[in-house]
């Protein structure tokens, strides 16, 4: 506000550069508009002009962003397909589950050892996955983990679904 107001007493001042006769009266006429409402008027524009400028600055920003998020997501996503293939890789049963027993994922050797693909197991529970007997032994196991908060070795004689039974170190 402070700038367009001496702008325009400096617009004001170039008026005397008019013939000497003219000088009051065109002052007269200008100096409301000249002193008041021009500079509230070029406040408003700087205003706009300021808030555009920070829109564009926060739309770079969104972009800059949004390209490192898709560079980052697409990293990640390789980083995923490179360790699902070097834990399918390995011949042991592997498999994961949450807090609560709900299987999250699990490699092609588990999977095999199911007779069900990863995504039927995922969001499963032991109880629906084996028989009431294997479940809860299972779902005991899980508890102590929990409780103990370290990993627990046991081995138990299992069979596939072919009917072929091999004795199981689990970890």
């Amino acid at each position: 506000y402070v700038v367009g107001i001496l702008a325009h007493i400096a617009m004001l001042l170039c008026m005397l550069a008019l013939p000497h006769d003219k000088i009051l009266t065109v002052l007269k006429q200008m100096w409301f508009a000249v002193l008041i409402i021009y500079p509230i008027v070029s406040f408003l524009l700087s205003v706009i002009l300021y808030n555009g400028f920070k829109n564009n600055e926060t739309r770079l920003a969104l972009i800059d962003g949004e390209s490192k998020y898709k560079m980052l997501y697409k990293e990640n996503q390789n980083k995923q397909t490179l360790l699902k293939t070097l834990v399918d890789s390995v011949p042991d049963l592997i498999f994961y589950k949450d807090n609560k027993g709900v299987y999250a994922g699990c490699n092609a050797a588990f999977e095999k050892y199911l007779g069900r693909d990863e995504n039927a197991l995922v969001g499963r529970t032991d109880l629906e996955l084996f028989n009431k007997e294997r479940a809860e032994s299972f779902i005991a196991v899980d508890k102590e983990i929990l409780e103990q908060g370290k990993p627990i070795k046991t081995e138990d004689l299992s069979a596939y679904p072919d009917g072929t039974e091999v004795y199981l170190e689990t970890i």
